[in-house]
């Protein structure tokens, strides 16, 4: 009888034909298994998870700091700019004032 009905005991697994998944070495996986396997899984992706995190970080933090400091580089060029005009144009109020 095909899969144990009627008297005449079953030739397949309990479970079916598919029953037990096999695993490395023909070894069936027992349910404990599957769930150390997954579990060792959903650690391994909530490790890789807060690697990407920590790089993102990194990288805004990063980021951040090289736009501060082209900020600074930039705040210190204008003031240079005007130093340079202001000094200018002081010079030219005297050429205007010999010439007076």
């Amino acid at each position: 009888a095909l899969g144990g009905y009627g008297g005449a005991p079953s030739p397949l697994p309990p479970g079916g034909a598919g029953g037990a998944r096999r695993g490395l070495g023909g070894c069936e996986d027992s349910t404990a298994q599957q769930q150390q396997r997954l579990s060792a899984q959903q650690q391994q992706a909530a490790a890789l998870q807060e690697q990407i995190r920590e790089k993102q970080e990194r990288k805004a933090r990063e980021k951040a700091q090289r736009e501060a400091e082209e900020a600074k580089e930039q705040d210190r060029l204008r003031r240079e700019q005007e130093s340079i005009r202001a000094a200018y144009e002081a010079e030219q109020a005297r050429q205007q004032a010999k010439e007076q």
